[in-house]
């Protein structure tokens, strides 16, 4: 057989196996976690109506509001076998204030926590928003509501230039060194409600209604009004069950607008989405 017979035979044989370990590889390709570049945008409408913050179903001002329909589960292995519980999120905004309504569906609620301030409310039923005004990572707000009202509102501080995975979990070295977490005072101005609902009202289940003060959240910024603009945003839902009822009636669901780790939406400033203030 020629040398150029023998290339070919040779070349062959390789391009099969490549297109066998292709094809053995496709399901892992498949399974994989969608990229972290891909990150949600939603335009938001000025509030016509402002409205009440007091968690009424009935408030005429929402359904007005840019419609989040549906959170997704969050990212990792956590989720397997798991169905997002329904959520939606409405948003609006006017010059003083971000209003945020979540609207969650439930079965049973856990607040392990009541109506404690600043209490961990992320270990029960909770609506969780995470603000960064300025999009660079360094600061960034976390803000939770549990359904019987309980809040907790802190700021994240990075010291460092922040380093984030393809995931846009925070690196380990800028987490162990440069990240701070504070709770020390209120946020000055934020306001927020939260009832249980019946089928009545659109199911079983509860809202949080969050009005967001502009001049804490854009201080940095060095503004005191919203006006139309961009912010980085993150809308999270955690649907926990009650670990005392054996066997447990059902398994933690994380949800997330834009992808995070399951667990880890304090350390992703780097994977929130964006808001645009609409005029």
């Amino acid at each position: 057989m020629s040398p150029t017979k023998n290339t070919m035979k040779i070349t062959g044989r390789l391009s099969t196996a490549f297109l066998m370990v292709l094809l053995l590889a496709l399901p892992l390709l498949v399974r994989g976690d969608p990229p972290a570049a891909t990150r949600p945008t939603l335009t938001v409408h000025h509030a016509a109506t402002t409205p009440a913050i007091i968690a009424d179903p009935a408030d005429p001002a929402w359904p007005a509001a840019a419609v989040i329909d549906g959170l997704s589960l969050c990212l990792g292995p956590q989720g397997a076998g798991l169905k997002p519980t329904d959520t939606q999120v409405r948003v609006m905004w006017d010059a003083d204030f971000l209003y945020v309504r979540f609207i969650c569906q439930e079965q049973s609620i856990y607040t392990p926590h009541g109506t404690q301030r600043d209490a961990m409310h992320s270990q029960g039923d909770v609506a969780e928003v995470f603000i960064d005004a300025v999009g660079d990572c360094r600061q960034f707000i976390e803000l939770q509501v549990n359904p019987l009202g309980g809040t907790m509102d802190g700021r994240h501080t990075i010291t460092t230039q922040p380093v984030s995975g393809p995931d846009g979990v925070l690196a380990g070295e800028v987490l162990k060194k440069y990240a701070t977490f504070d709770l020390a005072g209120d946020m000055k101005g934020l306001r927020t409600a939260a009832a249980i609902t019946d089928a009545d009202h659109g199911g079983p289940g509860w809202i949080a209604d969050l009005a967001i003060p502009a001049p804490p959240l854009l201080e940095r910024a060095g503004l005191q009004k919203f006006h139309p603009m961009a912010l980085r945003i993150n809308f999270i839902r955690y649907d926990q069950p009650d670990p005392k009822v054996q066997p447990p009636a059902k398994k933690p669901v994380f949800m997330n607008w834009s992808p995070v780790v399951w667990g880890r939406p304090h350390r992703s400033p780097a994977a929130m989405g964006t808001l645009v203030l609409e005029p």
